[in-house]
Formats: structure tokens, C-alpha cells, sequence
């Protein structure tokens, strides 16, 4: 059936306050989690600032995509994904207690472990902890220079609408892209590969990226319906919008689906003694059933459901799937990370904790609020392009 949204209008101070409260009291179980258990509270603190840092980032990369190839989809979701990128500072901070756990968190920071493993000696001239923390600095400083960047230039925009000034974010976005890729293959190698060093991938990073893909997209998607019915999106929306953000993830959810695929058919078909580990260690004791949950729910799920254009055009069917997969992406996380074990076949009950599940609701408060408080200050559309007009017609 056709018809109109019949969401109520986005309470967004309410949000923010009720985010704010998440946030603070998440602060008390990250005091309590460090003193109770520090090993499982480093664990989770990293994953909840990946996931986080994934959104953030994959949503940047949306804005940038939106600069390279235009589109009218990206009208709807381009503001929003500024406001994103924006967090980045909220999340530089956040990353400060990462630092007093490396050597709770990576084998390589710990003397002990470089004392007997000569393949640890033998990579102590890239992962060191000063090294490490300088890479970090660049890392953040760029995606930081970027999400600032392409928020006030926006902005400018709206103000001027200058050609100028959309030509010239065209051309940094096209850098800016390359650049990204580059610094958060690196990050993915020093945050996540190296918690097991004696393992490497050459698509892993390629692999994180398209996961943060997934988090910004399906996050922004989220946001768009919720507002659906706000100022401009009313005026703005058409049924073809979530049509053509389904195809977007869609695309995301096969490349995520097929770098995954690619790197587990290279590293069994290679059978080699410093690779297999690391599928060994999550293909057994628990992990496995993550892993076909990842299969089913991360891929087969939304490749059906995306396929057909009526069901994309389904306002709340499209919310619970993005919502699904921002979930199902903290688990593909946990998957990766935490079975990083210093013990070999760690059992999923061993690594399993609260604060797997409290940290990445509680550090998304804070995020949350801070995202919502900079969408108040502006128009949640980009006013110096011109975005077709229609009627939000959509099947609910």
C-alpha cells in the first residue's frame, strides 16, 4: 500500500538529553569495568570505540562519495553525514584509555612477549608503542581535517552557492577518498591485525573498510527515516530516495561479503602455518556460531531483502534492517577482536562480558548527543545544491 510516513515529528532535544544520561552513567561502568576486570575492560573499550569510529568514518566517506559521483540520493543523507564526520574530536579523546591499555591490548607492547618471540623482534621497528601513538596522531589529524573540511565548506556553500565551491570539494573529496583508504588500512592493520602479529592479510583493511561503509550508511538511513517528517525532508523526500539507498548498501553488504569471503578462500587454499590460526581460533569453541550468524543475518538477509525494489521502498522494514546491521557490525567486531586471545582456542564463554554489550550502547550516547546537538544548528539538507522536490510517498 502506498501512503505517507506516519511518523511522529523527531524529538530531538529529548533524544540528546535522554543520550547525555546513557553517556554519563555508561562513564560509572567504565570506572567500575576498569577496577573489576582490566584485561576484559581494554577488550571492550576497543571494540565500542571501533564500531564508533567506523560510523563516523563511514559516513565521511558517503559525503565524499555523494561529492564524486553526485546523485540525488545523496541530497537526503549528505548534511547528516557531516554532522558525522564532525564527531571525530569526541572521538579523539575518547581514544586517550586505548593508549594506557596497549599492553593489556597488543602482545607487541609487552617486553616479556619480545624477550621470546623473534617474530615480535623482527616487526619492532614499525609496531612500537612511540611509532604507534605518532601514527595514531596522523590518522586522526586527517580524517579530523577532513570531516571539518567538508562540513564548513558545505556550509560555505549553502551561504554562496558558488560552483566553486562544490567544484573544489569535488577534487578534495577525490583525495581525500585515496587518503582514507591508505590511513585506515594502515589503522586497521595497528588496531585490530596486530593484536595477533604472527598473522597478516593484504584485504583485511579493504574488509574494515567496507564494514565502516555499512555502519555510516545504515546509521544515516536510520537517521533520515526517524526525521522523515522534519524540515526539509518532508518537502524533499520521494520513494525513490530509499530506493536508491538500498542499492547503495546493497553494494556495500556484497563487497563486505566478498572481501570476507576472499580472504578466508586465500588464507585455507594457502593452508599456511602462520595464517590458518587465525580462522582455526574462530571457527571453533562458540565463534563458529558468530560466524554463521555473520553468513546469514550480515549477508544472505539483506542481499533478499534488498534485491527487490518494493520491499526497499518500505520505510519501517528498511529502519529494523539498518538497525540490524549496525548491530550485527559491533558483533563482526567482537568477532575479530576478541577472539584475539594470548590463549590459542579461547572459548566464547571465556571471552564474553557485560561490557561487550554496555560499552558500544553507553559510548553511543555520547556520540549520539553530540551528532543530534550539531544537526541543530543547520539545515539537515544542503541548501546551496538543488534537490528534487516531492512528496514523501513511501511504502510504510
Amino acid at each position: 500500500m502506498i501512503a505517507d510516513v506516519k511518523f511522529p515529528p523527531f524529538p530531538r532535544q529529548r533524544v540528546i538529553v535522554v543520550s547525555l544520561i546513557v553517556g554519563l552513567a555508561w562513564m560509572g561502568c567504565v570506572i567500575f569495568g576498569w577496577i573489576s576486570d582490566p584485561q576484559k575492560f581494554y577488550q571492550a573499550y576497543l571494540l565500542a570505540w571501533l564500531f564508533w569510529l567506523g560510523v563516523s568514518l563511514g559516513a565521511m566517506g558517503t559525503v565524499m562519495l555523494h561529492h564524486l559521483m553526485g546523485g540525488n540520493w545523496g541530497y537526503m543523507v549528505r548534511r547528516l553525514g557531516e554532522h558525522a564526520g564532525m564527531t571525530m574530536p569526541l572521538l579523539i579523546v575518547l581514544f586517550i584509555p586505548i593508549i594506557f591499555g596497549l599492553h593489556s591490548l597488543y602482545p607487541w607492547a609487552r617486553p616479556e612477549e619480545l624477550a621470546r618471540d623473534a617474530i615480535l623482534r623482527h616487526e619492532r621497528p614499525y609496531l612500537n608503542v612511540p611509532f604507534f601513538l605518532l601514527r595514531a596522531v596522523i590518522y586522526g589529524a586527517f580524517w579530523l581535517a577532513m570531516a571539518w573540511y567538508l562540513r564548513s565548506a558545505s556550509l560555505r556553500h549553502d551561504r554562496s552557492g558558488d560552483i566553486k565551491t562544490a567544484l573544489h570539494m569535488h577534487n578534495v573529496s577525490a583525495g581525500g577518498m585515496l587518503v582514507y583508504f591508505i590511513t585506515m588500512s594502515f589503522a586497521s592493520v595497528d588496531w585490530i591485525m596486530s593484536r595477533e602479529p604472527h598473522w597478516f592479510s593484504t584485504v583485511f583493511g579493504f574488509m574494515i573498510i567496507a564494514g565502516q561503509a555499512i555502519s555510516g550508511l545504515c546509521l544515516l538511513i536510520v537517521f533520515f527515516i526517524l526525521m522523515i517528517n522534519t524540515p526539509p525532508f518532508r518537502e524533499h523526500a520521494r520513494k525513490e530516495t530509499l530506493n536508491d539507498l538500498g542499492n547503495l548498501l546493497l553494494t556495500l553488504v556484497i563487497t563486505w561479503a566478498y572481501m570476507s569471503f576472499v580472504q578466508l578462500l586465500v588464507i585455507w587454499m594457502g593452508n599456511k602455518q602462520d595464517e590458518i590460526p587465525w580462522y582455526v581460533h574462530r571457527l571453533s569453541n562458540g565463534w563458529v556460531w558468530i560466524g554463521v550468524a555473520l553468513v546469514v543475518l550480515h549477508f544472505f538477509v539483506p542481499f533478499i531483502i534488498l534485491l527487490m525494489r518494493e520491499l526497499k521502498r518500505k520505510v519501517v522494514l528498511m529502519l529494523i534492517l539498518c538497525a540490524c546491521l549496525l548491530v550485527l557490525r559491533v558483533v563482526d567486531l567482537f568477532w575479530q577482536l576478541e577472539a584475539s586471545s594470548d590463549q590459542p582456542y579461547v572459548l566464547l564463554q571465556q571471552v564474553w562480558s557485560w561490557m561487550d554489550v554496555v560499552f558500544p550502547i553507553g559510548m553511543g550516547g555520547l556520540w549520539v548527543a553530540l551528532f543530534l546537538w550539531l544537526c541543530s544548528d543547520h539545515s539537515l539538507m544542503p541548501l546551496g545544491d538543488t534537490a528534487p522536490i516531492g512528496v514523501p510517498a513511501v511504502e510504510s
